[in-house]
């Protein structure tokens, strides 16, 4: 099954499943025009596809008034599959020699953003103040346990008690700021745990990674590519181009 994300002034509008009925695709591109005003094509924004050659000509594509594929007018030059696979093998030994730490600093970054945003949050503000005052009362038993002025069984009824408080109030405080923000940080760090898990050295292009790391590639001018990693970070990569 193909995916195409339908786009009009940039924004995507919709997506397509393939393959379809013509029918189905007149009527639902037909529904994407009404519910957005669009007149006249459609673009292609993106395509869910493991074979970068064909995403990177769909998305140079429009789709017509009649629902027919049309070739896009780009004064950019047609990339070959084979240049476009041996540009992504550059940036995935480059992702996996040196990725580690720039997924890292870019993982520091978010979160500090995201806590900065956070800070004059009523509740967030409210949360710390419960954090802090359990971790008071936890200080505090565990100074009179030291000194013998709690019976055994209450420090450690006590102690659980505030360990799931503390426990639930954190829990309470990443959800609100879970709920802030998109997903760059969790695509972020499951980036950097599946970079682990790949190979140091890849010999020929691999479909599979290829659509685990790349959301799409956009072809810039001067035989540029410009792959776009599923946790939003772009990386670019010359095109090497043969003699024919």
């Amino acid at each position: 099954m193909l995916k195409l994300n339908v786009s009009s002034g940039g924004r995507v509008t919709g997506q397509l499943e393939l393959p379809m009925p013509l029918d189905e695709m007149k009527r639902q591109l037909d529904t994407i025009r009404t519910q957005y005003q669009v007149k006249g094509a459609l673009g292609i924004h993106t395509a869910d596809c493991a074979v970068p050659s064909i995403s990177w000509h769909l998305s140079h594509t429009i789709l017509g008034s009649d629902s027919t594929l049309q070739k896009h007018n780009c004064p950019t030059e047609q990339i070959a599959e084979d240049e476009i696979h041996v540009a992504f093998l550059r940036v995935y030994h480059k992702l996996r020699l040196h990725g580690e730490p720039i997924l890292k600093q870019m993982l520091d970054h978010l979160q500090t953003v995201r806590e900065r945003r956070m800070l004059w949050s009523l509740e967030v503000i409210e949360l710390n103040k419960r954090i802090s005052d359990i971790n008071d009362q936890d200080r505090m038993l565990a100074d009179m346990n030291r000194c013998g002025l709690v019976d055994p069984d209450i420090f450690i009824s006590r102690s659980n008690e505030l360990a799931q408080q503390l426990r639930a109030a954190k829990q309470e405080k990443d959800r609100i700021l879970g709920t802030e923000h998109d997903d760059t940080i969790p695509q972020t760090r499951e980036l950097m745990e599946l970079l682990e898990t790949l190979p140091e050295f890849l010999p020929v292009f691999d479909g599979e990674i290829f659509a685990d790391l790349v959301d799409e590639i956009t072809a810039d001018v001067n035989h540029t590519l410009r792959f776009r990693l599923k946790n939003g970070l772009e990386l670019t990569e010359s095109v090497e181009r043969s003699m024919r």
